[in-house]
């Protein structure tokens, strides 16, 4: 594993796993030490509901883990262009290739998340 792309919705709206409509996207090293203590940081503090060979590992957490790990924006960050095979849209459209290549936090919608509320987080394997 190199990397893992990370996405962050809400249990109750399983349907905002899309990068467009999520808490959060962005992928991490796994190699870098950043990105290793990100993953460190969401195994420790999540339960794994699936393991799909990497397509994706599923974790289930709180939202009060999620406003703590995303307090000082994406933790383990890098520069990736997805695909759609992975529920990256290939596009030309400057914007969408600034958001697939930066990432994007939705910092209103996890400041308000009950800290009790279930949150999913899937990662899906970059290597």
């Amino acid at each position: 594993m190199l990397g893992f792309g990370i996405r962050v919705y809400r249990a109750s709206e399983p349907q905002n796993d899309h990068v467009r409509k999520c808490l959060a996207h962005w992928t991490i090293s796994s190699v870098a030490l950043p990105g290793r203590k990100a993953w460190e940081d969401i195994e420790k503090n999540s339960v794994l509901l699936e393991r799909n060979g990497g397509y994706p590992l599923k974790y289930e957490t709180t939202g009060k883990f999620v406003k703590a790990f995303l307090k000082d924006g994406m933790p383990g960050r890098i520069a990736f262009f997805g695909d759609e095979s992975a529920g990256y849209p290939t596009t030309q459209d400057p914007r969408e290739l600034d958001e697939l290549v930066n990432g994007r936090c939705d910092d209103q919608a996890v400041a308000a998340l009950d800290d009790d509320e279930k949150i999913i987080i899937d990662c899906w394997d970059q290597s």
